[in-house]
């Protein structure tokens, strides 16, 4: 099959769409494990790239379209680069093909000359007369606009995957605080439920010396200091503060 600008243009249209698709699988693959990446489009790139390089090579040893080969070589490594961890395994996929073809014979019968035609030429046979509208510098723009608005597509969503993990470690932070002030309040409580057990056995003295038929004196803070002396003078008063109150009994 001869090789013509209009074809490896659109070639490399398709492969970059392909690999664009790819791409985003891989991309998505990373925060959803459901995403499975078929193996038929990575085929399918490997293909196309194939018939890609042996275009430019072609062009470039018949120094024709060099302009045109040199920007689809350009996007040709680009693709390359963006095929990330395959891209080893479909450079090792081009070149095996790329083999395979360069060693096998032609056999496509349009490409075959005529050989007992008298007045056979070195033209070879073309099924139509190449499209003079076609306007490679055009496509070739637009797939430099798609790389770049797919550049742009990309930036965005690794700055949104980087602005959640930074939500993400936040929020863990947030939830270790939360862990450690929970455990403050357990400790506290703790240490209030043994505090209330302490006042309730002062409690529980102090109402088996009512039942002594003690006499009993309610003293408030400001006057705690009368019955630390009271307390100092005679042995037998017992005082206990509970809730700003000192209450204190003597026999």
């Amino acid at each position: 099959m001869s090789t013509t600008l209009p074809k490896l243009t659109s070639l490399s249209t398709q492969t970059l769409t392909l690999v664009f698709e790819r791409q985003r699988l891989q991309t998505l693959s990373k925060t959803e494990p459901s995403v499975i990446l078929p193996a038929s489009s990575l085929n399918q790139i490997t293909r196309n790239l194939t018939q890609l390089r042996s275009g430019i090579y072609a062009f470039e040893e018949k120094d024709e379209h060099l302009d045109a080969a040199k920007v689809l070589r350009e996007q040709y490594d680009r693709m390359r680069e963006m095929l990330g961890a395959d891209k080893e395994l479909v450079e090792a996929l081009v070149e095996r093909q790329t083999k395979v073809v360069e060693s096998s014979p032609q056999t496509d019968p349009m490409t075959i000359p005529y050989k007992d035609d008298p007045d056979f030429t070195t033209q070879p046979y073309a099924d139509m007369e190449p499209d003079t509208s076609f306007n490679a510098a055009n496509e070739l723009e637009g797939q430099r606009f798609l790389m770049e608005e797919q550049d742009t597509r990309l930036d965005a969503l690794h700055s949104s995957i980087s602005r959640t993990h930074s939500i993400s470690q936040e929020l863990s932070s947030e939830l270790d605080l939360q862990a450690g002030l929970l455990d403050q309040l357990d400790t506290e409580v703790d240490d209030t439920t043994s505090r209330l057990g302490r006042a309730r056995k002062s409690l529980d003295k102090f109402s088996r010396g009512m039942s002594g038929n003690g006499k009993v004196k309610f003293l408030n803070k400001a006057h705690s200091h009368s019955v630390e002396r009271c307390r100092r003078r005679d042995g037998m008063i017992t005082a206990v503060f509970i809730s700003g109150l000192h209450l204190s009994y003597y026999s």
